[in-house]
């Protein structure tokens, strides 16, 4: 029932659009604890990962003991991204222009796409879609299978 209600939120709602997102505030987070504690050495960098990914870690255990199946619901709804992911793919097919395209790639690749044809932005974009289809939909999915929230 978990799965099936996180994914009908992804169908419904889509990925949060704004800096609050979850995913936003852990990257904000981990930034924060590499400027920190920051240094060349083996020992600061298991450091700074213990604190970036333990912290979060703790957070999210107490959360789940005191929201138990909701929580579950929304961290696998946050961890999708399958809707923005066909989102972004559709914009740059549904171009009515090249340059619309292009920068409608711009939000799924990260290569040069100056020089692209509609046709190479048409190919870049659905192989985008089947590179990051593991991240947004079947690496989220898998692992919460194996291990939950």
């Amino acid at each position: 029932m978990t799965i099936f209600l996180a994914l009908v939120l992804e169908f419904f709602v889509g990925d949060p659009k704004n800096k609050h997102h979850p995913v936003a505030w852990f990257g904000h987070w981990a930034a924060g604890i590499e400027k920190q504690f920051y240094q060349p050495t083996g020992f600061a960098g298991i450091k700074a990962w213990l604190i970036a990914v333990g912290v979060p870690f703790i957070i999210a255990t107490i959360l789940y003991m005191v929201f138990g199946w909701l929580f579950s619901v929304i961290a696998l709804w946050v961890c999708l991204g399958w809707k923005s992911l066909f989102e972004h793919v559709e914009a740059v097919i549904k171009a009515k222009t090249v340059k619309e395209a292009r920068e409608a790639l711009l939000w799924i690749v990260s290569r040069d796409v100056k020089a692209m044809k509609r046709e190479d932005t048409r190919r870049a974009a659905l192989e985008s879609l089947a590179e990051n289809a593991s991240d947004a939909v079947v690496a989220p999915l898998f692992w919460f299978v194996v291990l939950g929230p």
